[in-house]
């Protein structure tokens, strides 16, 4: 009898009540501050490069308008002068004035070739930039000129 006494004083089971989100545990703290600080630096540096490659974005509108220029007006010597100030000004961005400021030429178009790679050039571009504008009656067929001229503002290596 006594041991039903005792049975009966016992009360029931108490379950505990459902586990919180907060306070969170160390660990998951940990976690956050890590990956808040992993995208704080890709973002950091995604921003940095966006804004390294301003000048690229600039140059490719410009060759584009001096390409509707050219088949508006049909005028070969202002269309490849405009790409040859056009690419100078890009390398002036990108390189030394002391390296590059005074390239003309063959010197000139074998920095443009030695400084993309890969880089689709044709003869006939590298021709048109580098000897062809200084003549008094340009080679008019420039169709080669304006895909080499984005290629290399998108893919030259400083």
């Amino acid at each position: 009898m006594e041991y039903q006494n005792l049975l009966d004083q016992l009360k029931s089971n108490h379950l505990p009540g459902p586990v919180g989100v907060w306070p969170l545990a160390y660990g998951w703290w940990i976690a956050a501050i890590v990956l808040l600080t992993l995208l704080s630096v890709i973002i950091f540096y995604g921003i940095k490069g966006w804004r390294k490659n301003r000048y690229r974005r600039k140059a490719l509108r410009q060759a584009k308008q001096f390409f509707s220029l050219y088949r508006r007006d049909n005028n070969a010597k202002a269309f490849i002068l405009s790409c040859n100030c056009l690419l100078k000004q890009v390398v002036l961005s990108a390189f030394p004035r002391t390296q590059v400021a005074q390239l003309y030429g063959s010197d000139w178009t074998d920095f443009l070739k030695s400084h993309c790679s890969p880089c689709q050039y044709t003869e006939k571009a590298v021709y048109l930039l580098g000897e062809n504008h200084y003549r008094a009656s340009p080679d008019n067929r420039t169709g080669s000129l304006y895909p080499f001229i984005c290629h290399w503002i998108k893919k030259h290596h400083v």
